[in-house]
């Protein structure tokens, strides 16, 4: 499945115009997000999708290393929720971090995972 990373590829998770999202609210999701980590491991496979999705919109930069771990290749075969939650960690990352690595320097979309090898690459892992 080839997602479209020039649009957020998670519609309804993006907050509207009138929502505010000041650093409180991204310091509360934040905690929930290490909090979910640390029950559960990360590995609840619907939750750790929306979770992934929802860093993007609602993290901050302490949540970077916690999303590095879900760009980890190579993605099993028959795992599209994986190789999803990769491509929302590359998403939440590029808006974090304010590192563009999902396209080409000629403007051509990356794969899931030749954009997940840059910001691997990015955050030294």
């Amino acid at each position: 499945m080839k997602l479209p990373f020039g649009q957020p590829v998670a519609q309804h998770a993006t907050p509207s115009a009138e929502v505010a999202i000041d650093a409180a609210t991204r310091r509360r999701f934040a905690a929930c997000f290490r909090r979910y980590q640390e029950m559960l491991g990360g590995e609840t496979k619907l939750v750790r999708e929306r979770m992934v999705a929802m860093a993007g919109p609602l993290g901050d930069a302490t949540m970077v290393p916690l999303l590095g771990r879900y760009l980890e290749a190579p993605f099993p075969l028959g795992e599209a929720g994986q190789r999803r939650t990769a491509a929302h960690a590359v998403n939440a990352l590029a808006r974090i971090t304010g590192v563009e690595l999902r396209f080409a320097a000629d403007g051509t979309a990356r794969t899931v995972d030749a954009a997940a090898d840059l910001y691997r690459q990015h955050l030294g892992r």
